[in-house]
């Protein structure tokens, strides 16, 4: 009997450890297109209270130019519609305000036109500009964007 339980315990310890093993990366570690070009940025806290950013040259070459990402929106006014509002590569309860991600995870978008609230993942085109230490910003600004898909 003794054996029996020693072996059933042993057998699930290995299935747990083979489904540990399956689980997919955390969004913040395999984030896809832009976004991943965009996580490389490295920020450090000034004396002040501050941010300076410090963007890798693959990030410099977006700058200005029309970028696409695929995320969360994460309104900042409690309005159906919103042309001022954040975009998250992962969504509101895992996002870098949440402690998940890093602040390349996230961007201000400054739409065109009204975009409607929602919780799904939505599309967005835009023309990408960086911020190095404007605390009143994000580090990653949106502007010109539109809906492309929601």
């Amino acid at each position: 009997m003794k054996y029996s339980f020693a072996l059933i315990v042993m057998l699930l310890l290995s299935f747990n450890s083979m489904a540990q093993e399956a689980v997919p990366p955390h969004p913040s570690q395999s984030l896809p297109g832009t976004w991943d070009v965009l996580n490389r940025v490295e920020v450090k806290n000034t004396v002040s209270g501050g941010f300076n950013a410090t963007f890798a040259k693959e990030i410099k070459a977006l700058e200005g130019k029309k970028v696409e990402l695929k995320g969360y929106m994460i309104p900042l006014s409690q309005t159906t519609e919103h042309t001022s509002f954040i975009l998250s590569a992962l969504p509101a309860n895992a996002c870098f305000f949440h402690g998940e991600g890093g602040p390349g995870t996230v961007v201000e978008v400054n739409s065109l036109k009204p975009v409607p609230h929602s919780y799904n993942r939505i599309t967005m085109t835009g023309i990408l500009r960086l911020n190095k230490d404007n605390d009143e910003h994000m580090i990653f600004i949106l502007d010109k964007a539109e809906v492309v898909a929601r």
